[in-house]
This record gives C-alpha cells, structure tokens and sequence, in this order.
C-alpha cells in the first residue's frame, strides 16, 4: 500500500474518531452533531519532515463550516499552494516552508523540513 493510501485511511480514521466523540453529549440513540459555531478545520499533519529526493508533502485539509456541513472549497494555504477538491477534502502538496491554512475565521499552520 503506497504512503499516500496509508496517510489517508489514517486521516478517515481520525476524522471517524472525532465525529464519533462530537456526538458522546447527544441525546441517547440520536446521532445529530452539534456543529462549532466557527466551524472545524482538521489537517492530517501540522510538521512533516521530508527528505530531499522526496521534497514535498501532501496535506489533506477537512473543513465543516458553522453550519456543520464539508466546505472543501473555503480551504487556501497562504502562501498560495493550489488545491484539488478530493471529496469533503482539499489536498495539497506543499515543499519546504511553512503555511497557513485557512477556512473562513478557522486557521492551522503547518510546517514542512528536512
């Protein structure tokens, strides 16, 4: 299985786990989600480290707006890295530096080195 599959069943993984303990408040056998009132941006990595034949990183960004519905579209790495909508996802590959990722009010930085 190559590291981008693995990244990214590790990233739903994640994503799983967290929505199954945004619902734990719930009322009994009600699966309603009570969505942030800024929204949640979730990136599969804060630090990469890579090395230099491999020079880049692949980010995977999630964000649910306000309203507790995917905005893949409202995600932008600053400085400018174009994005690919992949699902309720934005996927980037980003080289050595670091970013800020951005979702309406919402913002994560990430890092990538050697």
């Amino acid at each position: 299985m190559n590291k981008f599959l693995k990244k990214l069943l590790l990233f739903a993984a994640v994503v799983v786990l967290a929505a199954a303990s945004c619902t734990k408040g719930s009322a009994p056998g009600s699966n309603w989600d009570v969505p942030d009132p800024e929204g949640t941006l979730v990136v599969n990595r804060r630090n990469f480290k890579v090395d230099s034949e491999n020079s880049h990183a692949r980010l995977i960004a999630t964000y649910k707006n306000p309203n507790g519905l995917y905005e893949p579209s409202a995600i932008t790495v600053e400085p400018y890295v174009p994005g690919v909508l992949d699902g309720n996802n934005a996927v980037f590959d980003l080289t050595i530096g670091t970013y800020t990722v951005r979702a309406e009010k919402l913002s994560v930085t990430v890092t990538v080195s050697l």
